[in-house]
């Protein structure tokens, strides 16, 4: 690439005034309300555990201030979605296409694979997109996740790409499969971002120190996510 094109792409990533974050309604609120239900249902299986970050499982309120992660996790390995109803397979089978091709959407936008469409809308990208050539990824096991009102939140501060387990991580993401009205926004401290839960959104950002964020508990309302985490392949 000449100076004169790295020049004319730095003025038009300044121009839309990017931060990496990008977000989108991408799923309806059917197909959402769906997997709500399913959340509900495997919890009462006991297939949930309780949130764990690298200092350890959290079990109670006198752990908030050693873990500072309340939630209730349930990692989507394909033995797990095999082995459940063609409604759950089908339902989630539909979300996860659209978060496959949103991330490929991102890291277009973003310019990691064609600096050229840097800052390209989702709208102009779905019109092109057979068309451009993207790395493989290795996708970690999403994850379904619940956040009990009043009490459950992701409150500390952190970045998703660890540096003490050497992870390969550079995408985050969550959806929201439910509108909170009070709280449970996820809140980028450092670039000054608060994003509402709003049902249906999808959001992707850098799992690098640059994306140092938290999530706030909600004031009445139980919280549904989906959790994404994309790494470098080791190929």
């Amino acid at each position: 690439m000449e100076l004169k094109d790295i020049l004319k792409l730095q003025r038009k990533l300044s121009e839309i005034k990017i931060n990496y974050i990008s977000q989108h309604i991408l799923f309806n609120e059917e197909d959402c309300k769906i997997l709500i239900d399913y959340i509900e249902v495997f919890k009462n299986k006991g297939y949930f555990r309780r949130g764990v970050t690298s200092s350890g499982e959290c079990t109670d309120l006198l752990e908030r201030d050693k873990n500072n992660k309340m939630c209730h996790d349930i990692f989507l390995s394909k033995k797990f979605i095999i082995n459940q109803d063609k409604k759950f397979i089908d339902t989630f089978q539909l979300i996860w296409n659209k978060i496959y091709h949103y991330i490929h959407y991102y890291m277009v936008h973003v310019g990691l694979t064609n600096m050229g469409l840097a800052g390209i809308s989702h709208k102009n990208w779905l019109k092109i997109k057979n068309k451009c050539e993207y790395p493989n990824l290795h996708f970690e096991e999403p994850k379904l996740r619940k956040y009990d009102a009043y009490q459950d939140a992701y409150n500390m501060p952190h970045f998703d790409k660890s540096i003490n387990t050497g992870n390969k991580r550079f995408i985050s993401g969550v959806v929201y499969l439910n509108t909170i009205n009070e709280g449970g926004e996820t809140v980028f401290p450092i670039i000054k971002e608060k994003i509402k839960a709003v049902q249906g959104k999808i959001v992707l950002f850098p799992s690098n120190f640059t994306h140092i964020h938290y999530s706030k508990t909600t004031k009445k309302q139980d919280r549904y996510n989906i959790i994404i985490h994309v790494s470098e392949t080791t190929n």
